[in-house]
């Protein structure tokens, strides 16, 4: 198996975005994966923010080719 990512983010002020690309080969699964992502978090006050962020998947294995997207929200609370 090899693995390959790639990523980076950028602050400004309340505000995180952020991207990444992932790649998987799996010679033992004949499957090769590749993920890119792009997200964004906003710090409301110390200790809430809210996030989103949304993938795209790109998978093959073998002859057979997938496609996937994926939507994820969310808030991180610390106490």
């Amino acid at each position: 198996m090899k693995y390959a990512v790639i990523g980076a983010d950028y602050t400004e002020g309340k505000l995180v975005y952020g991207a990444s690309y992932y790649n998987k080969n799996d010679d033992v699964n004949a499957a090769d994966v590749n993920r890119y992502s792009a997200g964004i978090t906003y710090k409301v006050i110390p200790g809430l923010s809210f996030r989103g962020s949304a993938h795209y998947y790109d998978i093959s294995q073998g002859a057979t080719d997938f496609n996937a997207t994926a939507v994820l929200l969310g808030t991180d609370i610390k106490f």
